[in-house]
Parts: C-alpha cells; sequence; structure tokens
C-alpha cells in the first residue's frame, strides 16, 4: 500500500537524508535553499504487504542465490 501525504514546507526526512551526503555548511545552504523553493513537498510512504526474512547464519540460501554463488565459482 502506499500512502501520500502533501506537507507544508520541506518534508523533514528529506532534509535529514541530505545531511547524510554533505557537510555541514553545505547541508545548511542546501536545506535554505530547499525551503526558499518549495511551499509544498509530497511525502511518499510505502507499506509493504508481506515480506520475505532469509536468515543465511542457519544455511539456507534461497535457491536463486544458491545458483549464481555456483556459476561464478
Amino acid at each position: 500500500m502506499v500512502h501520500l501525504t502533501i506537507v507544508d514546507g520541506v518534508v523533514p526526512e528529506y532534509l535529514a537524508a541530505a545531511r547524510k551526503n554533505f557537510d555541514a555548511d553545505y547541508a545548511a545552504e542546501f536545506e535554505q535553499n530547499c525551503r526558499a523553493m518549495y511551499d509544498q513537498m509530497a511525502r511518499i510512504a510505502v507499506e509493504p504487504q508481506w515480506a520475505r526474512f532469509y536468515d543465511f547464519g542457519t544455511g539456507r540460501v534461497p535457491q536463486f542465490l544458491a545458483g549464481l554463488a555456483e556459476k561464478s565459482s
């Protein structure tokens, strides 16, 4: 399922993700520019309906990965 929310200003997660890639000075400039440019942004959240967990530590490797590993060796 996908949830779309319109947010006034800049989505906080957007700026948080940008800060991970920039030094402090550039991140501050980037944030200032974003806030000047965007009156609103959309937050898109994806909610999975199912998930699969592979626990490789128990020795259970999915068949397709075992096949790929065998081909590469």
